[in-house]
């Protein structure tokens, strides 16, 4: 999935060269006291400290120019995850990790291409929960070694992203996003959250 998340994002730069096409964005532009909103509904995939995630995600927003906007993102997860050992002959017993929900709050700043292709970046913050800490054991060798401290999937964090959309008639299309989630206090890792979804303007 990820790599489909990486062609799409290809795609949306390649978009931004064709030149705009007859069909027009909102008539009327976005203003303080007229904001716009959207909504989007899609796939997200997070990776942290060798964990891989699957979510369903659901953003709701509203633009106050046709330059900035805010938004708020769910996402709540769809699969599990055991943490692999990164030695062959090392084996790690009590890993098994879960994401179960990501909430954050973004600013969104969005630079348009085209009539139909816009670029944007976020940055918010957010909470991921999820495994929380615990004690691993792994063995070496059919020995049992000293135990280490797995952070596990659950944390808050700065959230720092870019992405691009494209809409095929000014109300429906698709939007793809990368996002670098730096953990916030605690000890969680940072993580990497690839993104696309179902795009529709109200």
């Amino acid at each position: 999935m990820k790599s489909l998340i990486l062609s799409a994002l290809t795609a949306v730069a390649v978009a931004a060269l064709i030149p705009a096409t007859a069909v027009a964005q909102d008539a009327v532009a976005p203003t303080w006291r007229d904001p716009s909103f959207y909504g989007t509904l899609g796939y997200g995939h997070t990776s942290v400290d060798h964990l891989d995630f699957s979510t369903v995600q659901l953003r709701l927003g509203a633009r106050f120019t046709p330059h900035f906007g805010v938004e708020a993102e769910g996402a709540w997860g769809v699969s599990d995850d055991t943490l692999a050992s990164m030695f062959h002959t090392v084996t790690l017993t009590g890993v098994h990790e879960q994401l179960t929900s990501q909430e954050a709050i973004y600013g969104v700043s969005y630079l348009p291409m085209t009539a139909n292709l816009e670029l944007l970046a976020r940055i918010g913050y957010g909470h991921t929960a999820g495994t929380p800490p615990q004690t691993v054991y792994k063995t070496e060798h059919g020995a049992l070694e000293d135990p280490f401290r797995d952070p596990g999937a659950r944390g808050d964090s700065w959230n720092f992203g870019l992405g691009g959309q494209y809409t095929f008639d000014g109300k429906n299309g698709v939007r793809v996003d990368y996002l670098r989630e730096v953990a916030h206090g605690g000890d969680t890792n940072d993580a990497d959250v690839w993104s696309i979804a179902y795009l529709r303007r109200f």
